[in-house]
């Protein structure tokens, strides 16, 4: 029974870890170039429904290395929100991301809403945004801004996601944020001015009802 017991409490912490996505660096983080590793940055936001937003990417040519950039509550606690948001505008609020990768050829290629356990929506279309992360170096990847289209029942059913470029915005705030980065280069990973409307498409949602007897 123990050995089952810390079996599962195994599964659960894998399951939670692998809920959380990339993480962000700390606010006391230096970028060095003597490795190979870089750091991407940029934002996710909504506009409707407060729930767990994911932008989600891979290497291109190793699918093993992949994650998700995150905003908002977990996949598996439905927590409200706690604390100030990095961005707070009429109708849009959302958080910064900072995330440190290593080197090489990159695609953000999905996302996807979680609230609670009870609904996830995803894309229904493939798509590619490619970037590139370079040693010692930091990229801006842009803002992925979710938009809630439809709600039934106090769930939100529909999303669509644009990604476009909020430099002005997201690169002072990655300043005040990570002062020890503050002096370092951004290379631009989105064009200036760049803006993609749906991508994935619109989207699909499942939603699960639990019944207790």
């Amino acid at each position: 029974m123990r050995d089952l017991l810390r079996a599962c409490c195994s599964i659960a912490a894998a399951a939670w870890l692998a809920a959380c996505g990339t993480p962000n660096v700390g606010t006391d983080y230096v970028l060095s170039d003597a490795g190979n590793k870089g750091v991407v940055v940029g934002s996710i936001t909504y506009s409707g429904s407060y729930a767990g937003y994911e932008v989600h990417y891979r290497k291109v040519g190793d699918t093993a290395v992949r994650g998700f950039f995150h905003y908002g509550m977990s996949k598996y606690m439905a927590m409200p929100r706690m604390g100030k948001s990095d961005i707070a505008e009429p109708g849009v609020r959302g958080d910064l991301f900072a995330a440190e990768l290593p080197e090489g050829e990159y695609e953000v290629h999905g996302w996807q809403v979680s609230q609670g356990t009870t609904a996830t929506s995803t894309q229904t279309q493939s798509f590619s945004i490619r970037f590139t992360v370079k040693p010692g170096e930091a990229t801006y990847l842009g803002n992925y801004h979710f938009t809630r289209t439809s709600r039934s029942l106090n769930l939100a059913t529909g999303f669509e996601v644009t990604a476009k470029d909020e430099a002005a915005r997201d690169l002072k705030i990655f300043a005040e944020k990570y002062p020890r980065l503050s002096q370092v280069a951004v290379t631009a990973g989105m064009e200036r001015g760049q803006r993609y409307e749906q991508i994935g498409g619109a989207s699909h949602t499942t939603i699960v009802f639990v019944t207790y007897y």
